[in-house]
């Protein structure tokens, strides 16, 4: 009588049943909030749908690549376009070294890394709303420290931060 040889595992139902849980809720949480509307998006983008109306089908009015071709003509994406480029080529090519050699400086035994770590880990935990409303106070035209500091200084029309083209510095 030959006995069937049963595999081994470390795992108990229980862990099994956690691990699955652990990774199947965020997984479905992950379709359905991330990849469902951006696969969406993709889909919506070929048609002629202006948002959700009253008996508004989406797709009813299909344009094909019609969206594509005015994007492709429309003179600020291609501003945009390079203004992305040129900021990934900054991040991957300056930014990220850095970085690099910040982590692999801090990761060596030495007085006061606790505390350089606290201060260059802090930024990145503060939410990028946060890091938002603080730059738009310090540019404020109104009320900005920018702008007080240069009127304290004897200029009394500071620039437009957010609204004047001329300050584009790429």
């Amino acid at each position: 009588a030959s006995r069937k040889r049963r595999r081994y595992s470390l795992l108990t139902r229980r862990d099994k049943l956690v691990l699955t849980l652990m990774v199947g809720i965020p997984l479905i949480l992950d379709l359905a909030f991330i990849w469902g509307p951006a696969i969406a998006s993709i889909g919506l983008s070929f048609t002629q749908w202006r948002g959700i109306q009253a008996l508004d089908v989406p797709g009813k009015d299909w344009v094909g690549l019609g969206n594509y071709q005015t994007l492709v003509n429309y003179d600020a994406f291609w501003q945009g376009l390079n203004h992305n480029i040129l900021w990934f080529a900054v991040l991957m090519l300056v930014a990220t070294p850095i970085g690099m050699f910040f982590a692999i400086l801090l990761d060596r035994e030495m007085r006061g890394t606790r505390i350089y770590q606290s201060i260059f880990y802090t930024p990145v935990v503060l939410s990028l709303a946060l890091v938002g409303i603080i730059w738009q106070l310090q540019y404020s035209t109104d009320n900005g420290f920018i702008d007080a500091v240069l009127q304290a200084l004897g200029n009394k029309n500071p620039p437009d931060w957010f609204g004047d083209p001329n300050l584009n510095l790429w």
